[in-house]
């Protein structure tokens, strides 16, 4: 019998990310914060639905952050979910897949804010194109990594005006929950904290 090629397949802890993938590599628990930080084969709690013939996908759950750390440094896994701003670092170790980009016209990242007007409480904003987006200097902006292309956009829309504001790292999956805390003035956002900061009073 042939023997099973075992591949690891890393993608971020976003829910629709383990959904997409557990077809092949089974479900898997969902890794906590801590555990979200560090990239490492996840605990499996079911066999794949497809059959992989004779691969094994050992799947990897981690902050995007992460994973392009990892990408950079040690470039050793043998698929992952990496920032397309990463790419350039990374191109003599990996290729690029025809899908799986997370934006698009009208959709991507979002810069959000504590809202000012009570009234307006659970009203999702418009989209703010490049012309509008203001932040003051000073602020204060929690960024989920400066090799994301979130990052890269939001630095681009900034011009010069990307010196007089601070950038503070953090876990994607935090940054809604620090917006107007601790001097965090606003959050840039990705994955499904686009779809629910109107709900938590952000603008």
């Amino acid at each position: 019998m042939e023997s099973r090629i075992e591949l690891t397949l890393a993608h971020s802890t976003d829910p629709d990310d383990v959904f997409m993938w557990w077809p092949i590599t089974g479900m898997i628990e969902p890794p906590t914060h801590k555990e979200g930080q560090e990239v490492s084969p996840a605990r499996g709690v079911s066999e794949p639905e497809m059959d992989t013939g004779r691969f094994r996908f050992v799947p990897i759950a981690a902050d995007i952050a992460a994973l392009n750390r990892r990408a950079i440094g040690r470039g050793d896994l043998d698929i992952t979910a990496i920032s397309m701003n990463c790419y350039a670092r990374v191109a003599g170790a990996y290729r690029l897949t025809c899908f799986g980009s997370s934006m698009g016209n009208g959709y991507g990242p979002k810069v959000v804010a504590r809202r000012q007007n009570k009234a307006t409480r659970g009203v999702a904003s418009p989209v703010c194109y490049a012309e509008e987006l203001a932040i003051p200097e000073g602020s204060v902006v929690a960024i989920p990594g400066r090799e994301t292309t979130a990052f890269l956009l939001l630095s681009m829309m900034l011009g010069e005006a990307r010196e007089y504001v601070r950038f503070v790292e953090m876990p994607f999956d935090r940054i809604l929950e620090t917006v107007g805390k601790d001097g965090i003035t606003h959050g840039l956002l990705i994955h499904q904290s686009q779809l629910t900061f109107g709900q938590m009073g952000l603008e």
